[in-house]
């Protein structure tokens, strides 16, 4: 799952933020403590993993200026509508642009 979101946005894989975590979205630990992003109910709200991917949290780096706005929308879209999450509404590049410092 994680090289499919790497090839989306167009990176590759060890530069992905999608490496941080499990295949699967099932969280990891390791550096860090990763939680699962498979039927997150935080991602319920476009706006809060937009503002993780884009400024970070606790253990979760920013990653956010690796990538353009398109690409952190792609990120979140397709965490959003995977892993057993359903989450239809769509992020936008507008949206991610309005988060960034």
């Amino acid at each position: 799952m994680c090289s499919a979101i790497a090839r989306r946005i167009g990176v590759s894989g060890s530069t992905s933020p999608s490496a941080t975590f499990a295949a699967g979205g099932g969280g990891a630990t390791g550096a860090g403590n990763y939680p699962s992003l498979a039927k997150d109910a935080n991602l319920e709200s476009g706006d809060y993993p937009v503002y993780v991917v884009v400024r970070g949290q606790r253990a979760m780096p920013p990653v956010g200026a690796m990538m353009s706005d398109d690409q952190v929308a792609a990120v979140v879209n397709y965490v959003r509508t995977h892993f057993g999450n359903q989450y239809q509404d769509t992020v936008t590049a507008e949206d991610v642009k309005r988060v960034r410092p």
